[in-house]
Order: structure tokens, then sequence, then C-alpha cells
């Protein structure tokens, strides 16, 4: 299209060659905003130069925002949920420093993986939204995707062969955000399936996760799959940064706990899942609380032992005596003089019970931090 050009044009047709140019070059937000744009030049008695250079970077705002609309689109949130809006009272565990930092983005260019831990209403969602929106705002693809939802269409890819498609598809974006990981345990082939989406984006492009389950646990991943779940929590988890929503709380049924045998696997549960370990006598119990089983790296969690009083009695005189009559057939010769004085006080219900030595263990190595109600 060949614009003619005139000298001398009257304002509305000056105007009206504008809006044609306009047109012609794709210029929308010029369009719309050139009549107020000098106006105003002309009131502050603007140069042509700083005349043309509002109006080049009012257009070039304007497309920064309508990208930035598309990505936040192609995100596929299915909210919109914002850093300033996030509740701090509400949950004390997240300062502004830390999302602060997380929102410069810094981690995402870097291809670095980010996990989001606590229970429901904790905020986890909101953070995941909000920083994958500020990702999305800085330039980045960004796609969000509910856990169960990523692994239903990978089994679908999988049984309509589009399944290193639907992988790569998922692998090019550069912040991948899988929400609700954790709340439903995977069978063996969704676990592999979904580790497979995680494998294609290690060390390259970045994935934010949002559980509720302690990320050393990783019980979305069934048993079936030890190998891929050692290779998730093993060697790379130091490369993860972990942002903890809510202190971990781990709770001990008293009402299971009938002696000292019951106490080991009801706490193993309680921290590791269905038959976890955390301990199977008071030195490698005392080992545990120490870190490094299953409870978080920066020790932030709380032992809360309901119904303890029927513990207390389970674990009272009668067990004390049972267990150190164990004791006394496996001790050393030279510790046997000790044990039977133990024994003989207990035997007369007198001296510290097993409830006794567990909660002074507790109190050791994580003290204020178990809870007897």
């Amino acid at each position: 299209m060949t614009i003619q050009r005139h000298r001398g044009l009257t304002e509305p047709a000056a105007d009206a060659a504008i809006d044609t140019a306009c047109r012609v070059l794709r210029l929308p937000t010029l369009r719309a905003q050139f009549t107020d744009l000098a106006d105003t030049a002309a009131r502050e008695q603007m140069t042509y130069r700083g005349f043309l250079a509002e109006l080049l970077m009012a257009e070039c705002d304007d497309r920064g925002r309508r990208r930035s609309e598309r990505r936040i689109k192609a995100a596929c949130f299915p909210r919109q949920k914002e850093l300033r809006t996030f509740d701090f009272e509400a949950n004390p565990n997240i300062t502004p420093e830390t999302l602060n930092t997380l929102a410069t983005c810094e981690w995402v260019r870097k291809g670095q993986p980010l996990c989001l831990i606590g229970d429901s209403g904790t905020g986890k969602s909101h953070l995941l939204i909000a920083l994958g929106t500020e990702a999305a705002m800085a330039g980045y693809r960004v796609r969000y995707v509910l856990a169960a939802k990523l692994v239903n269409e990978l089994v679908e890819a999988a049984d309509d062969k589009q399944l290193t498609k639907t992988i790569a598809r998922y692998g090019r974006v550069d912040l991948l955000c899988i929400d609700e990981l954790g709340y439903m345990e995977l069978d063996r082939r969704g676990a592999e399936l979904l580790f497979q989406v995680l494998t294609e984006r290690e060390e390259n492009n970045s994935m934010a996760i949002a559980s509720n389950e302690n990320f050393s646990k990783a019980h979305m991943f069934a048993r079936t799959c030890a190998r891929q779940r050692r290779n998730i929590t093993g060697s790379s988890e130091r490369m993860w940064a972990i942002v903890r929503c809510v202190t971990a709380v781990y709770v001990i049924d008293g009402g299971r706990v009938g002696s000292l045998e019951d106490f080991w696997r009801v706490m193993g549960e309680a921290v590791n899942g269905p038959g976890g370990y955390f301990g199977q006598n008071l030195d490698a119990f005392n080992d545990c609380l120490r870190g490094g089983f299953g409870t978080p790296d920066d020790d932030d969690f709380v032992v809360e032992w309901r119904d303890h009083e029927l513990s207390q009695g389970n674990l009272g005189y009668l067990e004390t005596v049972r267990q150190l009559e164990l004791r006394l057939g496996r001790c050393h010769p030279s510790n046997s003089p000790s044990v039977r004085a133990d024994l003989q006080a207990a035997r007369a219900g007198h001296g510290p019970t097993v409830f006794d030595w567990l909660v002074e263990i507790f109190e050791e190595q994580i003290p204020g931090r178990l809870r007897l109600g």
C-alpha cells in the first residue's frame, strides 16, 4: 500500500494520515494515543526528538504488556494471584525477603527448581501461581498444571503413542509449575511417566512444585519406583530451593503405642510414611532426631504426641521391666550391675519409665518442640 504525502496538511487531514500509517505499520498504541500525546507535547513544548521518544516508548510499553498478557494466558493459570496480596500475617513462615528474592526470577534464568511445601491452606498454590506470573511478566514461557492432570495426560499420550511429543512440549517451557504433587499416590506407571518429564527438564529448564509432603519423603512416587525416588531426592536435592510454607508437624497417635516396638513403628510412619524408619532403639532414635532421616534440613518441625496419657500408661513400669529384662540379656557384663539396679527399681515402681526415656530424648535433641496433647 502506498500512502500519498502532502505538505501543509490540515489538522484533520494530518490525523487521518497518521491513523492510516499506524494501521499499515501495525502501531495500535501510537494510533490510539497519538492525539493525547501530541496535545501534551505541544503544551509542554517538547522537542521533536522528545515527542518521537514518547511515541515510541508508549508503543514499546504497550507491546510488552500485551506480550506478558499472552504469556500469562498461555500458562493456563486457574486464577489470578499476585505476590503483593500474599498474607504474611496468616503464614509468618514466609518472609517478604524470601519472596522478593524469588520474584527476581534469577532461579528461573539459571534453570533451578523450587519446591513449596506445606499443608492445605498455607498459600502454596497462591505462591506458585504468583511466582509463575512474575516469570511470565519477565519474559519467560510458563506452564501451570495439576500433578494429577499432568499424569493423566501423559498416560493418554503413551496409549496414543504421542508420549515423546507430549514430554517435549512440557520440556520446552522455561518454567513448569506443578501443583498438588503428593495429594494422590501415583501408581508405578504414572510415577515413571512423571519422572520422565522431570528428567527432561533437569539442569536445563526450571521447575516449581507445590506439595503437601516433605520433599525428602517423595510419597508421590510409589515404592516400586525406588530408583527414581532416589534420583529425585538424592544427589539432585541440594539443587532445589525449598520454601516451607508451614512448620512440619509429625503426629504420634498415642492410642497405637502399646509398647516400645509400637512407638518405633508409629514414629517411623509419622515422619517417613508407611513402613518408614526413624530408629529402632534409643541410640538410633537420638541420631534420627539430629536430622537426615526425613525431617526438614532446617529443623523446622514439631512432634505432636496425641493421647499421650494412653502411651504413658502403656509405656509405664510393666513395659519398662520388660525392656530392662531384654537389655539385661544383651548388655556387656560390665553394664549388668547398673541394668539390674534399674530393673529392681522398675519392679518396685520407682525410677524413669520407657515413656520418660523417650520424652527425655525429645527434650535433649529438639527442646521445646514436643507437644503432649
